[in-house]
């Protein structure tokens, strides 16, 4: 339903680690800030499987 909500499959703004993380972490929109809980290396775990999953592949989040 984008923009509300875009897709993650081919999405090239996932290149922008520092984007997930706080989208994550702060949430967005309708994201609620389901990652403000989170360590540093679970919030990189979170962002890492974002990143690599749906067909992408921008590798990992350190």
């Amino acid at each position: 339903m984008p923009p509300a909500f875009p897709a993650l499959a081919g999405n090239p703004n996932l290149k922008d680690a520092n984007l997930i993380l706080n989208v994550v972490k702060n949430g967005r929109g309708t994201m609620p800030a389901v990652g403000a809980g989170f360590s540093e290396e679970e919030l990189k775990a979170v962002a890492t499987y974002i990143r690599n999953s749906f067909g992408n592949s921008f590798g990992p989040v350190e």
